[in-house]
């Protein structure tokens, strides 16, 4: 990351909720004092990229896992009640009605926030304070696995494409993807899809690969391996599988997630009683 670079200034405050600007700063204030490496992600971070407006009811702050106790600490510290509800992935910090994700992961456990996200983050300006964004390339490798039934970030990873894509790192989100070619593949294909004029941002050597490459996964998994994947893209909609006798794909090897991690994740969906994973 080039910390000589001097950050740009967007009108982010248009996004945070009445009220919520001061408990923002003094989030991000309390871990630049503290000393504390974090980036801003979310609808902050969207907006930096891309001009896509967003209410955001909550302010994103990614960190090295490394550094998630002193980063709660320092909040703890400016009167912050903070928690860890996932291990696996996220803590929180609240103030009254607002709250602050620190995010060291993602729910399904695959995409953990590495040095590379700090080398290639961009400097920026939020509510008067010098910050650095998630790299385009790790937002769409984290935003390309959420397809929940309530929630699904394919229109994100199409705007942050259709905003980045001549000056994306195509080898770097490619490396990310590893075995999960097929993931990024159908991302492009709907963004070719709904931005047909953008169609040759996309070089047609990384279709190819990619295309290649989800033909080898697919022959790759032997006929009498049961296995169901799709709990790395949602963690509820693909339960009746696992629970049908379908391996989850959170569990190693195809996944980084433990019993205990899957079963805490489960059990907080709401309105949903403890499912056995």
């Amino acid at each position: 990351m080039n910390q000589t670079a001097r950050p740009r200034t967007h009108p982010y405050s248009a996004a945070v909720p009445r009220g919520s600007d001061g408990v923002y700063a003094s989030a991000l204030r309390a871990l630049s004092e503290a000393g504390v490496p974090f980036l801003v992600g979310g609808a902050f971070a969207l907006r930096h990229f891309c001009p896509v407006e967003r209410p955001t009811k909550d302010l994103d702050l990614f960190v090295l896992e490394r550094d998630v106790g002193p980063a709660l600490e320092a909040l703890a510290g400016r009167g912050f009640a903070t928690s860890v509800p996932f291990p696996h992935w996220l803590a929180k910090a609240k103030w009254g009605a607002d709250f602050v994700d620190v995010i060291f992961n993602s729910g399904n456990g695959l995409t953990p926030v590495d040095d590379a996200w700090f080398r290639h983050a961009e400097p920026s300006s939020l509510l008067g304070c010098e910050v650095w964004v998630c790299p385009p390339e790790e937002m769409i490798w984290s935003k390309a696995y959420v397809m929940e039934r309530e929630r699904f970030d394919g229109a994100d990873v199409a705007h942050l494409l259709r905003a980045r894509a001549g000056r994306l790192d195509w080898g770097r989100l490619l490396r990310r993807f590893a075995d999960h070619a097929t993931v990024l593949l159908s991302h492009l294909l709907l963004f070719r899809f709904v931005y047909p004029d953008h169609s040759r941002a996309v070089p047609d050597r990384l279709l190819e690969e990619l295309f290649a490459r989800a033909r080898r996964e697919g022959r790759g998994c032997p006929d009498d391996d049961r296995l169901c994947r799709g709990t790395l893209l949602s963690r509820e909609q693909y339960l009746q599988d696992v629970a049908a006798g379908y391996r989850d794909g959170r569990l190693p090897p195809t996944g980084r997630m433990s019993p205990e991690d899957i079963a805490v994740w489960t059990n907080a969906i709401q309105g949903r009683a403890l499912t056995r994973a």
